[in-house]
């Protein structure tokens, strides 16, 4: 299946940068296009680019990050819970080693799904093992956004997913409804990118098309989503503090 992305962020003629498609969906556009998309256009004034899970083979950024064009256009830091060949440092998204206000955006891109992997990907992830839906969610929780609050300038890109679990049942776990609001505390929500990149053999396909005599009344895959967010004001968050919250309970409750 042939995608299409949309604007590759390249300037038009009277120096404009397009947007990328709202739905992005195609064999042939890989995840690091995307990135490279998203930051271009919602934001061309960075400068320093914060992975804080970057991940031993870093799917996010290798196609173009190490490319001439761009080490001269950004400062790139990596990190991870464990040593890669692409982190800089060790660090727990938790608790982050980096100063107030000193990276400008932030790729976010944890294991967003409860099962295990038993390809290098499982460990070069930390994702060799199956984790329950709780732990999952851990990785979207309050803590983590008020560290990426305190140490960026400009905003945020994190990339999320639904997912069914267990895997062969129909309990559906929508992921933006608990993702939203612990973003909307602190950052403003510009645009929510849906990505799907049709692996040749995915989960959820191979059990529906194994098990395909049950038949399970749902969706054959799931979507992954990329959520654009800028950093806002402290003292927006304190006068519109009521605001916001009526906002959560009306469009998320």
């Amino acid at each position: 299946m042939e995608g299409d992305l949309g604007s590759k962020g390249e300037k038009t003629l009277d120096g404009r940068i397009l947007p990328p498609r709202s739905v992005i969906i195609g064999n042939d556009i890989d995840v690091s296009e995307v990135v490279k998309v998203l930051i271009k256009y919602y934001f061309p004034h960075a400068k320093v680019i914060y992975d804080p899970t970057c991940g031993e083979e870093n799917y996010q950024f290798n196609d173009w990050i190490l490319q001439e064009e761009y080490q001269k256009k950004y400062d790139y830091i990596a990190s991870d819970i464990k040593r890669t060949k692409w982190s800089m440092f060790q660090a727990d998204v938790f608790k982050l080693p980096l100063r107030d206000n000193s990276v400008d955006i932030i790729v976010y891109d944890p294991p967003y799904l409860p099962y295990s992997r038993t390809d290098s990907r499982g460990e070069d992830y930390d994702i060799a093992t199956i984790s329950s839906p709780l732990k999952i969610l851990e990785f979207y929780s309050g803590k983590i956004f008020k560290e990426f609050y305190r140490i960026c300038r400009q905003g945020i890109i994190v990339k999320c997913a639904d997912f069914y679990y267990p895997v062969n049942t129909n309990n559906f776990y929508p992921i933006l409804a608990y993702v939203c609001p612990k973003i909307m505390s602190l950052f403003k929500i510009v645009a929510i990118h849906i990505y799907r990149y049709f692996h040749q053999m995915t989960t959820l396909l191979q059990y529906r098309l194994s098990k395909i005599t049950l038949k399970h009344r749902r969706a054959f895959t799931v979507h992954s989503y990329y959520i654009v967010a800028y950093k806002r004001k402290l003292k927006m968050i304190e006068n519109k503090k009521e605001k916001v919250y009526q906002d959560l309970i009306t469009n998320y409750m």
